[in-house]
């Protein structure tokens, strides 16, 4: 089988920011700095975007569109990435002391892979993963 050569694409293999929408940047903030366990300043978080670094990127920009009068908010409803946990059970503990709703039980897969489903305070699917 030969090789796949492909004409040089202008985009670069690599993601900058994971838009996360949300229905309001200071409560969703106060959540995710739970959730992460990061300090940040309240004064600092402004509508419509606040960036949140993650380590190791891509960072999270949550954005609750106050800037456009028509946007009609809709939780997604399949996670589009997911956060990394070397306790997967004290993330599943901490997911419900922080306010998140359990989506799934811990699922573990092929012995050593554990992972659960749940929601953001605005209903956005999240998981979170033994990689």
């Amino acid at each position: 089988m030969g090789e796949n050569t492909l004409k040089p694409s202008p985009i670069k293999n690599k993601m900058d920011v994971v838009f996360l929408h949300v229905k309001n940047v200071s409560k969703s903030m106060e959540f995710y700095s739970k959730l992460l366990g990061i300090n940040y300043d309240p004064d600092t978080v402004n509508s419509p975007h606040h960036w949140i670094e993650i380590q190791d990127g891509p960072n999270i920009t949550l954005d609750d569109h106050s800037f456009d009068p028509d946007y009609i908010f809709q939780p997604n409803n399949q996670p589009l990435w997911n956060f990394v946990s070397e306790d997967v059970e004290g993330a599943y503990n901490h997911i419900k002391e922080i306010g998140g709703e359990l989506v799934t039980g811990i699922i573990t897969w092929e012995n050593d892979f554990k992972w659960f489903i749940f929601k953001d305070i605005d209903g956005n699917r999240l998981m979170i993963c033994s990689c």
